[in-house]
């Protein structure tokens, strides 16, 4: 079930995760430009939300969903749904502290700066 006011909410709050884009985006295999275009976005906006300097609009979030095939709310933080597997073994807090983690060998950010979410949130 989609609820829109509780998704509403939480992109309004920065709960978004870009480590979640990744994961999605690499289970599917898709990578490229066009996972931009089928985003609604132009090159390279998807790779700046994995990277955490670009937060995506509601509408985008909702194509990646699409694209990817999983729940919009799959993205963000919504309770403490992550704390088992961001605090296992296999992750360890980046030289930035714990918001990325480094997983093989690669830095992957958990959170975006408010900075970045102020400068997207009010344009859905």
């Amino acid at each position: 079930m989609d609820d829109p006011d509780i998704l509403r909410a939480l992109w309004s709050a920065g709960a978004l995760v870009p480590y979640r884009i990744t994961k999605a985006l690499d289970a599917n295999g898709l990578y490229g430009p066009e996972v931009d275009r089928l985003c609604e976005a132009e090159e390279p906006e998807v790779d700046e939300w994995e990277a955490g300097t670009r937060y995506p609009r509601l509408v985008q979030v909702r194509a990646l969903a699409d694209l990817c095939d999983v729940h919009p709310l799959w993205f963000f933080r919504t309770t403490t749904q992550d704390d088992g597997r961001l605090t296992s073994p296999m992750f360890l807090c980046g030289p930035k502290g714990c918001d990325v983690v480094i997983e093989d060998g690669v830095e992957h950010v958990l959170e975006y700066p408010l900075d970045v979410v102020r400068a997207t949130v009010g344009t859905a």
